[in-house]
């Protein structure tokens, strides 16, 4: 214009800076936003304005994150890598080649038939402001050996704790207590997996299975406890000293699971 007119840029409405170019050396996600530049000529009473939307691209915090989680006879690989501006591409890639993308979340379902032990799958972000992709990988792998199990008494005799044990693994491996019909005794977990049982004479012969479930392991791993009430014996049922002499009694533990404890009784 001539004369020259007098400019003013608006961040959201709010003065920010005097003169025709408004440069932000820095800008940052708290820069985005509409900007408006006001133009005015005040010898000529006359204005003017025209706005600008200002976007800038940040990415995510970190990495990706990668987990699996198993079901049965298959396993879901899960990707996410939330926020940034626009959202990150995320894409699975496995033994067999690529898997899907997505933004921000991306899933895959695996055929646990299609898989060995030691399969990778890598998870690949891209983001615009990022000049090299963010990475994550999981490995496969089976848990080592089968279920152990172990019982033992607690809380005063009261109860019997049937304690079911297999570490290890990617995903870690589900346990599950079941009685002799098969049927499931509490909810399954990871390892270990323990259930209370209210003590009583009748669990003895009782047999309560272990059984572990692992994508890459079939058929499911068990492990078997009987419950068996104790069996005692002594060397000998009748025995004499001559008073002063020491007098030995010898017990001894044939059978029992739980282990029981011994205690001698005075008359």
């Amino acid at each position: 214009s001539n004369p020259p007119s007098l400019y003013v840029w608006l961040h959201d409405h709010t003065r920010v800076h005097a003169g025709p170019t408004y440069v932000i050396a820095s800008a940052g996600r708290a820069h985005t936003g509409l900007y408006t530049c006001l133009a005015r000529n005040s010898r000529l009473d006359t204005h003017t304005q025209t706005s600008v939307q200002l976007t800038v691209y940040y990415p995510p915090k970190g990495r990706p994150s990668c987990a699996v989680l198993p079901a049965p006879g298959a396993l879901t690989l899960v990707c996410t890598w939330p926020g940034g501006l626009p959202a990150a591409q995320l894409q699975w890639a496995g033994p067999q080649g690529a898997g899907p993308t997505a933004l921000s979340n991306v899933t895959w379902s695996y055929a646990a038939t299609q898989l060995a032990n030691s399969s990778a799958f890598t998870c690949t972000g891209r983001h615009p402001a990022l000049a090299l992709p963010m990475l994550c990988r999981i490995t496969l792998w089976e848990p080592l050996r089968s279920p152990t199990c172990w019982t033992m008494a607690t809380i005063r005799d009261q109860f019997i704790m049937l304690s079911c044990e297999w570490p290890g693994g990617e995903p870690p491996a589900v346990l599950s207590w079941l009685d002799e019909q098969e049927q499931p005794l509490g909810s399954s977990s990871s390892s270990p997996a323990i259930y209370l049982l209210q003590a009583q004479e009748d669990l003895a012969g009782r047999e309560f299975t272990c059984r572990g479930t692992h994508p890459l392991r079939a058929p499911d791993p068990l492990c078997r406890l009987r419950l068996e009430a104790p069996q005692l014996a002594v060397a000998e049922p009748r025995v004499s000293v001559l008073e002063g002499e020491e007098a030995w009694l010898g017990c001894a533990l044939l059978a029992g699971l739980p282990p029981a404890q011994l205690l001698w009784l005075g008359p």
